[in-house]
């Protein structure tokens, strides 16, 4: 079971963060790729309140299969910083940091498989990632 980071739900007027559960595992035949299956829970996380995770799926099914690289030294670091980059976006979901927005680029670079395979509310918020220009430096 592999988690997607949090994403802005719904977007772009969030009210609430959410995470994606799906399956990944090893692609017979395949040195530099790993099955994965389309999101099969979601759950809803939102400031005061209990989360709530809901069943999408009642098995497994296979999205595709998503290419692995070893990470650049910039990248290894951006990852490290995942969990606070994460804690920023549901801080203030409607409104990602130039931080933030780097963060998901590089997750939909890394992750591209199954970020095709989430419902559109994720989708426009990956619009607007990629057509985002932080200042860098």
């Amino acid at each position: 079971m592999r988690l997607t980071p949090v994403f802005p739900e719904p977007w772009p007027d969030p009210t609430e963060v959410v995470v994606f559960a799906y399956a990944a595992g090893l692609a017979v035949g395949v040195s530099d790729g790993e099955n994965v299956s389309r999101p099969f829970a979601v759950a809803h996380l939102r400031a005061g309140s209990r989360p709530r995770v809901e069943g999408l799926a009642g098995a497994l099914e296979k999205l595709g299969v998503q290419g692995v690289r070893p990470l650049r030294g910039d990248e290894i670091e951006l990852v490290r910083a995942g969990a606070a980059i994460q804690q920023e976006l549901a801080d203030s979901p409607g409104a990602p940091s130039e931080r933030v927005i780097v963060y998901y680029r590089h997750w939909l670079g890394v992750s591209g498989v199954i970020a095709g395979g989430l419902p559109e509310s994720q989708q426009r918020f990956f619009a607007s990632v990629r057509g985002a220009t932080p200042r860098i430096g």
